[in-house]
């Protein structure tokens, strides 16, 4: 095992993968199995509970790449030196830049991750020089990451699987360029999918953002390509979806928890914008069916 203070020094242009662990639990999700994703540059993403040995360092990689710590601890290859990450850090790795992660003797490291295709002819999704690592919530984008594994695995419903392809891209988006003011709506939407049970009106939701009706109006049809009660509409139905597939709350229970005031309502606009009724979706999803190993602890 390597010293703490080691530095590293690559001799190769190629990426080396010097081990994985026996104990560690992973899985990840490609285009493959998640088209969507070529819409927003995402060639993978997903969940890792390391054991004993694993690590991971990269020289020259052709991607970038995004790695949130769900809890314990690991260590970061920042600019050659083994940098302690811990809850609520997220590593951010540009195109090219050589990094690396490991985990630690007898300590539990839990973490997601996104990897970004980079063309060389646009902008830079992870514009920072080099590994860095910046304070973040992991609870937002962690959730996404799970679900959207748990809807491939099981019912693979197109609506929900744009949503939550979505909501990953605007958390990742927040992560790597905080500062960016194109970004104006993540705030709302992250507001709304937080209490998604409140009358939410265009002109409300303006107020949020500190902008006219009129203008939120162009601002989401020009950034998502949809109307805001569209956008209204599909996070919470990705809520109430989520709600019936880990709760077990009554149809009239979980039709308040997203807005609606009765069942009946609730259960035919969720079928029009799915194709099943919520009984179906929730009969779907089989008690013993397989939505992957090691669940994060994010709750």
């Amino acid at each position: 095992m390597p010293e703490e203070n080691e530095s590293i020094a690559f001799n190769s242009d190629q990426f080396r993968v010097e081990g994985q662990g026996s104990r560690t639990v992973q899985w990840a999700l490609n285009p493959f199995e998640c088209p969507l994703f070529e819409s927003y540059g995402i060639l993978s993403l997903g969940y890792s509970k390391t054991g004993s040995r694993y690590r991971i360092l990269r020289r020259n990689p052709e991607f970038s790449n995004i790695h949130v710590t769900i809890s314990g601890k690991g260590e970061a290859l920042i600019h050659g030196q083994w940098m302690p990450v811990t809850e609520g850090m997220a590593i951010l790795s540009p195109r090219g830049a050589a990094h690396g992660t490991r985990s630690l003797p007898r300590t539990s490291w839990e973490f997601c991750w996104v990897c970004f295709s980079e063309p060389e002819e646009l902008p830079r999704k992870i514009s920072v020089d080099g590994p860095t690592i910046l304070p973040v919530d992991p609870k937002p984008l962690a959730w996404a990451i799970m679900s959207l594994h748990k809807e491939v695995q099981q019912s693979q419903e197109r609506p929900i699987l744009d949503v939550l392809v979505q909501l990953i891209h605007w958390y990742t988006q927040r992560i790597a360029a905080p500062r960016r003011s194109p970004l104006v709506l993540w705030k709302l939407w992250e507001e709304i999918v937080q209490s998604p049970g409140l009358a939410w009106t265009v002109e409300m939701m303006a107020d949020r953002i500190h902008t006219s009706p009129r203008h939120l109006l162009r601002l989401c049809r020009r950034e998502l390509g949809r109307s805001v009660h569209e956008q209204l509409a599909s996070i919470r139905f990705t809520k109430a979806a989520s709600l019936l597939q880990i709760s077990d709350m009554t149809l009239q229970t979980v039709a308040e928890s997203v807005g609606y005031q009765d069942a009946f309502s609730f259960s035919k606009a969720f079928k029009s914008w799915s194709g099943v009724s919520p009984r179906k979706y929730r009969a779907s999803l089989a008690p013993g069916a397989s939505g992957g190993q090691g669940t994060p602890s994010f709750q």
